[in-house]
């Protein structure tokens, strides 16, 4: 996220130089700021998410896309090898980041040139794209999965699998509900994440504004602003086009925006002079400000807190009684016998785990249904750790496999031996008993 920070706002000063802005510096600063103090993007860069990722190989992508110094050839084949790495962080920077990337080459070469620019970068994305295919091809005979999976195979899963994903990542609404979603959020949403889609999401905050403030004070000026606001705002209408055309239209996926809207209030308020630094750098502190009371409240009072000990706390380091308490991984990685095997029921996030552990996403093949081939030593023995607050979210959302019905769960346990449970996030762990394999 900082490095993402750090290369807008230096494509933030390239574009002002283009533009024949003199206060590069202003405009960076403000761009910059704008990605780094956003709270979304302060969200997902303390957490596991990959879009942050997108977004700095986009921002690279871009500053590439305006340098005039390489000939036709290296220029289009760093931005497309730049998006295609993009694309392997995530798949929907194809449109998110390709879009932008794609309209400031276009902008920086010479309409004769137009041909050989896309050309090298689409061949040079393919290049960059190629493990991720042939691993995907080899693996599970369809090089996109799991998308295209009615045409080209669903691999590994069955055809109702493959149904259910899709359905999962699938906006069902027509276009104008598509639109709306952008603005105003979904009344009918049973959860944060399926409300307040879009803009709507308080995590956004000013950003819009500020980015489009920006885009006003540039494109009705002198042809050279002019151009340069014009080619932000269609790399930003594309990324929007993409978020409802493509994508089941959650907030976060408009994360790529960033790329248009801090260039464009960085450069559109770098006109104003001091004035335009001034309000920059207010809209920066209130971003600021709004993802702290956030984070303040989700957190109770410690927005982030885990990340300060690091991996060694979300493992139980140093463990006593009381956080085995608390933690079902702290108590898995100090109670357990060695060599026990854990089967997840629900969950699916194995990292701080040390046991052997089986688990599935939720779109694959229930690891629970497979227990006679578990594999735990007979002396430490089966284990078996069901999260009913996840399989409930599940089943909620309507992508939890049909398979794991309160009658196969009742089953497994009765099978069982209860060990422990953590009944304030909806967490049991059992002992499979020896011969008692679920039918």
């Amino acid at each position: 996220t900082v490095a993402s920070g750090w290369v807008v706002s230096r494509l933030a000063r390239r574009l002002a130089a283009a533009a024949g802005v003199r206060r590069r510096g202003i405009a960076g600063a403000i761009a910059g700021g704008l990605v780094v103090s956003t709270p979304w993007a302060v969200v997902v860069g303390s957490l596991a998410y990959n879009d942050m990722g997108a977004v700095v190989l986009g921002a690279g992508a871009m500053l590439a896309a305006c340098r005039r110094g390489p000939g036709v050839w290296s220029r289009g084949g760093l931005v497309g090898f730049l998006v295609g790495v993009a694309c392997c962080v995530k798949p929907t920077a194809l449109f998110f980041v390709g879009v932008p990337a794609g309209a400031l080459l276009l902008r920086f070469a010479s309409w004769r040139d137009w041909g050989r620019v896309l050309a090298a970068g689409s061949v040079a994305g393919l290049i960059a794209l190629s493990p991720w295919l042939i691993r995907n091809g080899l693996m599970t005979g369809n090089p996109v999965f799991p998308f295209a999976a009615g045409l080209l195979g669903t691999g590994h899963w069955t055809a109702a699998q493959a149904e259910r994903f899709a359905s999962a990542h699938t906006f069902h609404g027509t276009l104008f509900a598509r639109a709306r979603l952008l603005f105003f959020p979904d009344e009918a949403g049973a959860s944060v994440v399926s409300r307040w889609r879009g803009l709507t999401n308080p995590q956004w905050l000013l950003a819009m504004p500020a980015g489009l403030i920006g885009a006003a004070l540039l494109v009705g000026r002198v042809r050279r602003v002019r151009l340069i606001g014009v080619g932000l705002l269609l790399g930003l209408f594309g990324q929007i086009a993409a978020w409802m055309m493509l994508t089941h239209l959650q907030s976060r996926f408009l994360l790529p925006v960033l790329l248009t809207l801090g260039p464009l209030a960085g450069i559109g308020l770098a006109r104003l002079k001091g004035l335009g630094f001034g309000i920059g750098v207010v809209v920066c502190l209130l971003q600021a400000g709004g993802a702290w009371a956030i984070f303040s409240e989700q957190n109770r009072g410690q927005p982030n807190a885990m990340l300060a000990p690091g991996a060694g706390a979300m493992m139980g380091d140093p463990y006593s009684g009381a956080l085995g308490r608390v933690s079902p991984t702290a108590y898995l990685n100090h109670e357990l016998p060695r060599g026990a095997e854990v089967v997840l029921v629900g969950g699916a996030t194995p990292l701080y785990l040390r046991c052997r552990v089986r688990y599935a996403t939720v779109w694959d093949r229930p690891a629970v249904l497979d227990l006679p081939g578990a594999s735990g030593s007979p002396d430490a023995g089966v284990y078996i750790l069901i999260d009913r607050a996840e399989l409930a979210r599940q089943a909620a959302s309507g992508y939890l496999d049909p398979a794991l019905t309160p009658g196969l769960i009742g089953e497994v346990v009765s099978r069982c031996e209860a060990v422990r449970s953590w009944p304030e996030i909806g967490v049991s762990l059992y002992r499979l008993r020896r011969g008692k394999v679920p039918g």
